[in-house]
């Protein structure tokens, strides 16, 4: 059976966090100081300078540049927050946990569809009204993103097109892949973070809310 890790990131410490079962690693990002039991992007290659813009994806890299090694192509690697964290079983309603209950019912390493698939996403939120490309400029005052796609492959911008003229939503940054495949998703990524954070600055729009 393949290994499945997962690392759950926050800005701040909870307590709650210190109970997850071992596969599930706290991760603290940003400024603030973590216990030295958990994981921490001010660690080793980093780049946390850029989290108020980055988000997520700071841990990400942190992640990609100092663990990923110990980890096979073929485990299963994911990412959570604090207050969102994966479930055994689909909920399609809202459900009240207690702390006991919570635990009891998180993803289990031997969950059989972490065989049988290469990605596992949160269910989406469907826009019904706008597409994403509509989101972010109504988000952002800006259609940033538009010139930003001149930065990708031909392949890679008619894909990312397609999924942003669609009205699916995967939110929170959340998902689970293969080891191999996260490999990729960063080796494309960051680059192209990069090229639109110059842009981002060039336009001097990387201010208030962005």
């Amino acid at each position: 059976m393949n290994k499945l890790k997962i690392f759950c990131s926050t800005l701040n410490y909870y307590n709650i966090l210190e109970k997850l079962p071992s596969y599930i690693s706290p991760f603290g990002l940003g400024d603030n100081i973590f216990p030295s039991n958990w994981l921490n992007e001010k660690k080793g290659i980093n780049i946390p300078k850029l989290n108020k813009y980055y988000g997520e994806f700071t841990g990400f890299y942190w992640i990609w540049k100092n663990k990923i090694q110990d980890l096979k192509k073929e485990d299963m690697i994911g990412f959570c927050h604090y207050r969102k964290l994966w479930m055994n079983d689909l909920h399609t309603d809202k459900n009240k946990f207690t702390f006991k209950s919570l635990y009891s019912n998180l993803l289990r390493v031997n969950n059989e569809i972490l065989n049988t698939v290469d990605a596992i996403q949160v269910q989406p939120i469907t826009f019904k009204n706008k597409n994403l490309f509509s989101d972010f400029e109504e988000v952002h005052k800006t259609n940033a993103l538009k010139d930003c796609m001149s930065f990708l492959s031909i392949d890679l911008k008619k894909e990312f097109s397609t999924h942003m003229s669609g009205q699916l939503l995967f939110p929170h940054n959340m998902f689970i892949t293969r080891v191999k495949h996260f490999e990729e998703y960063c080796a494309v990524i960051f680059p192209w973070l990069e090229k639109c954070m110059n842009y981002c600055h060039e336009k001097k729009i990387c201010n208030d809310y962005n």
